[in-house]
């Protein structure tokens, strides 16, 4: 699906209100984002889905990673710290 067709124009005039109508629960608002955005990806070529699919998996556990080293850094110095 290209961006200057009838098609996209039909997209886009599916999700664009839904988000809208989602604005109020954030959570199910990005998760429909994700399922449209798949969807989108896949009416152009099927194929890139897969890699789409495993880059948001890799990047998702990245970034929980990344907060688990956070989360570890913050509370040693937590513990280090001085009272004054």
């Amino acid at each position: 699906m290209l961006f200057p067709t009838i098609e996209f124009a039909l997209f886009f005039a599916v999700v664009f209100p839904f988000t809208w109508l989602l604005n109020e629960l954030n959570t199910l608002k990005k998760c429909f984002l994700v399922a449209a955005s798949y969807f989108f990806y896949a009416a152009w070529r099927a194929d890139f889905t897969l890699i789409l699919a495993t880059s948001s998996v890799v990047n998702f556990g990245l970034a929980l990673w990344m907060f688990m080293l956070w989360r570890q850094y913050k509370s040693a110095w937590a513990r280090r710290a001085v009272p004054i």
